[in-house]
């Protein structure tokens, strides 16, 4: 049954790309939610433009500015059920754990990491 599921949505996929593009910025997204505990609703915005697969994806996937995909992208997850508003907040709609406040940031890319010490 899982895997007759997981190869209708595969399917699904290869015959509009744009249907994986939006499983994966909801799903990029969601994290993103949990992580920082949810977003205010003044910055939503900024935190999306400031994002690189965000702007790939808008403009790569849905032939649309980056600008003009925030709101879009806002709408579908809370249509989904993914996210909704909390007190000014756009947060995550199913359970999580937020990372302790001395969890690991910086830096982002793997090229940036610091070297693995010698385990000799």
């Amino acid at each position: 049954m899982a895997i007759d599921t997981a190869r209708r949505r595969y399917e699904k996929w290869l015959a509009d790309p744009q249907k994986i593009a939006w499983h994966a910025c909801k799903r990029i997204f969601s994290y993103a939610l949990m992580l920082t505990d949810g977003l205010g609703e003044h910055v939503v915005a900024d935190y999306l433009l400031s994002c690189p697969w965000f702007r790939d994806y808008s403009q790569g996937y849905f032939a649309s500015t980056p600008e003009d995909f925030v709101q879009p992208l806002v709408n579908e997850m809370i249509w989904s059920g993914a996210c909704g508003w909390r007190d000014g907040r756009l947060v995550p709609l199913t359970s999580y754990n937020v990372p302790p406040s001395d969890w690991p940031t910086l830096p982002h890319r793997p090229k940036d990491w610091p070297p693995i010490p010698d385990r000799k």
